[in-house]
């Protein structure tokens, strides 16, 4: 079994933990705690993405510079100019 640690924790006296049974409070309160945690991961995770969705979106608009550039040179190449 993995060894344990012992948390501190004070909380307002109507906080939700207290409408649990005695005795199953440190369980629940784990549970919470590793919910949080998850959360935690899973937000991280969303930023990332949210993060490369936008370079993907911003790398899809056109560069009306190099756009440009690159209509003088066609326009060059065939000798239409």
């Amino acid at each position: 079994m993995a060894k344990t640690k012992r948390l501190e924790l004070r909380l307002p006296e109507n906080h939700e933990i207290f409408t649990y049974p005695s005795g199953t409070r440190s369980a629940v309160a784990a549970a919470f705690l590793d919910i949080g945690i998850k959360l935690s991961h899973i937000e991280n995770r969303l930023d990332k993405l949210e993060n490369c969705i936008e370079r993907v979106h911003l790398s899809g608009q056109p560069d009306k510079d190099k756009t440009k550039t690159i209509t003088q040179n066609l326009i060059k190449g065939f000798g239409i100019d």
